[in-house]
């Protein structure tokens, strides 16, 4: 497998232009530009990842949609998926306006939210709640949190704000063509 050295100015173009035209004729015109400027390098890229973040799962380019009826048929950006050994998903993703890294769940299940919610309210809240105000560069997706309060929590909680969460995500962006070409948020 060749390194990673960035994607070609072509991958952001494609992308942008799947979007647009988001039909099986355009995708058969045109997916030989996928399989030369947007996957060969998120293939190094999840190749490169690897030795620190375990395997990362390259996502393909169709939607599936027997899941997702309605959504279009092909994917508008380009991404890999990885785990930490506690099951935090990490992820890069390539879209036309730039390239992402996330680290977090976005939406919690039923126990991670019970669990979540008692750390919050727990001492060891206030020291994510700390973190969380000091991080640089990245931003907290903003997800659907609650209007009122989680049940058996009042609005004056101290950390009430990150009990409405309903997930804990965050997102560090760069633009398209910003920096050098090889990609490292």
């Amino acid at each position: 497998m060749d390194a990673f050295e960035g994607w070609p100015a072509d991958a952001t173009a494609f992308l942008a232009e799947i979007a647009a035209d988001n039909t099986r004729e355009f995708w058969t015109q045109h997916r030989h530009r996928h399989a030369t400027a947007v996957h060969p390098p998120m293939r190094a890229l999840a190749a490169e990842l690897e030795p620190e973040f375990g395997p990362v799962r390259v996502l393909r380019p169709f939607v599936n949609l027997r899941f997702r009826p309605g959504a279009p048929p092909y994917r508008t950006d380009a991404g890999g998926v990885a785990s930490t050994a506690g099951g935090c998903p990490l992820a890069v993703v390539l879209s036309p306006a730039g390239l992402s890294v996330s680290a977090g769940h976005r939406s919690f299940d039923g126990g991670q939210l019970r669990r979540y919610r008692a750390a919050v309210d727990a001492p060891v809240g206030a020291e994510l709640a700390q973190l969380l105000t000091e991080l640089d560069g990245y931003a907290l997706e903003p997800g659907r949190p609650l209007t009122g309060n989680p049940r058996g929590f009042r609005a004056d909680h101290p950390r009430i704000a990150l009990l409405r969460r309903s997930g804990l995500q965050l997102i560090r962006s760069r633009p398209a063509g910003s920096g050098s070409r090889r990609a490292s948020p």
